[in-house]
């Protein structure tokens, strides 16, 4: 056993195929016919017969010239009709969002030297995170948050503690995206997201009106998934409501995308997680549902031509969504997703393991991780490796490996423990590295756990 080490004091889908593009006809001479329609709705139509019709001209002639009028309006009718149609082909242009023009990085975290060196959390450890190598220092680099709001920066193995921000105290759920030094808290219905390299909050959505109860960042860090207890997953475009200067700028159509809403579960949204990949994202609720989801934007043309029917941007339909077929109501408490994307592991409310394949979305395993409820679940950045930390005080590290095999059929997958540690005081875990965890305890202490493998 290893000794912690104390710092401080519906239908099934395929989601890895991408939709696929008529290769017969070219970008650029969907431009060109696109031009060629606008070129003619600007020139006027000149119809000669209707003058002929009060000239002293034969009838037949009168007639021919008619046919010969009509023939030329109809040609042009059907001409505008297909550009038009087929200029709807054109993937919608955008402009790249960059989130450090939003909250400038200025070089990654702070300079130490610029904050207070502190002894460590006063209060309970809500959530710790583990920043990724491209914006550490020469250490490996923690952030921690308390239940009173303070956020504090840890460099490893020192284990010396500084105080990077103070948010307001009342935290619901916290989210991050380390690559962007971006955190997001909610309190009660409320969302701000900060910018950790500033310090300072740059973005606030009230207009929520349930509960937040889980978040989760996408993978660009340009959008934030909200989980409510009204039963929708929220998706707020931040970013692109930032670039805008505000949604009070922007069309009614524009707002609804800034945040749009997913229905579909029939509880609380109890847990949801982006996928690596960016094209879907996962969600959990109360009553056992598990739910994969394309974003409305995910189709050939990014979104453009949805319609709103309803007076309010929502999306539900099995086009879609898709419902994993769970055998029981338990709830779904946590969801956490391979680097790879290729698993997804969620934590079930009687204390087991189901570990799902992306591919097909087919539970490929089940594991009875603890006695009782999981507090606390993480993944292992570049590994098939888990950890769990349940209200049982056990701290257990597993490893898992997907049922596939080389001919493309199906396997059972395995959950396999590594090692346990009886841990009562731990609530939160985080990987500092494949072999290393971190626990968060209760009294605002993190404690540091080397991995080494029992014997069965």
């Amino acid at each position: 056993m290893s000794n912690p080490t104390l710092f401080g004091a519906a239908s099934k889908f395929d989601f890895s195929s991408e939709p696929t593009v008529q290769k017969n006809v070219t970008q650029e001479k969907l431009i060109a016919l696109k031009q060629a329609s606008q070129k003619l709705l600007s020139q006027k139509l000149h119809l000669p017969g209707v003058a002929l019709a009060n000239s002293p001209a034969s009838s037949l002639e009168f007639s021919a010239r008619m046919l010969s009028t009509w023939t030329r309006l109809w040609r042009w009718l059907a001409a505008l009709v297909l550009a038009i149609t087929l200029s709807a082909c054109l993937p919608a242009e955008r402009t790249p969002i960059n989130i450090t023009d939003l909250a400038p990085m200025e070089g990654g975290l702070p300079p130490r030297a610029n904050l207070k060196t502190v002894s460590g959390h006063s209060a309970e450890i809500l959530r710790i995170f583990r920043l990724p190598a491209e914006v550490q220092a020469k250490f490996v680099t923690l952030i921690s948050v308390d239940s009173r709001g303070a956020v504090l920066l840890w460099d490893l193995p020192q284990g010396g503690a500084r105080q990077l921000m103070q948010l307001q105290s009342g935290i619901g759920t916290l989210a991050m995206r380390e690559e962007k030094l971006l955190m997001a808290a909610s309190y009660d219905s409320v969302v701000r997201i900060y910018g950790l390299s500033t310090g300072t909050e740059i973005a606030s959505l009230s207009d929520l009106k349930a509960r937040v109860v889980s978040l989760d960042f996408t993978p660009s860090g340009a959008g934030l998934l909200i989980g409510a207890a009204d039963g929708r997953i929220y998706l707020w475009n931040f970013a692109q409501e930032l670039r805008s200067g505000g949604r009070s700028n922007l069309s009614k159509d524009a707002r609804q995308k800034i945040l749009e809403s997913y229905i579909g579960p029939a509880g609380l949204v109890s847990a949801v997680r982006a996928h690596p990949l960016g094209r879907l994202f996962f969600s959990g609720d109360w009553q056992g549902g598990l739910n994969a989801w394309y974003y409305y934007d995910a189709d050939l043309f990014k979104g453009e031509y949805d319609k709103n029917l309803f007076g309010e941007r929502f999306f539900g339909n099995k086009a879609i969504r898709t419902l994993a077929g769970r055998p029981d109501r338990l709830s779904v408490d946590h969801l956490q997703s391979s680097a790879d994307g290729t698993a997804l592991l969620a934590g079930m409310q009687d204390g087991s393991l189901e570990l799902w394949q992306v591919r097909g979305f087919r539970r490929s395993a089940v594991q009875p991780a603890h006695n009782g409820l999981i507090l606390d679940m993480a993944i292992a950045p570049a590994a098939n490796r888990v950890a769990t930390i349940g209200r049982d005080g056990r701290l257990v590290i597993w490893d898992f490996t997907l049922g596939m095999r080389n001919d493309g059929g199906e396997a059972e997958g395995k959950i396999d423990k590594v090692m346990e540690v009886s841990m009562p005081e731990a609530r939160r875990v985080v990987f500092e590295t494949t072999e290393k965890v971190v626990a968060g305890t209760k009294e605002g202490r993190l404690l540091e756990v080397s991995i080494i493998k029992q014997a069965a």
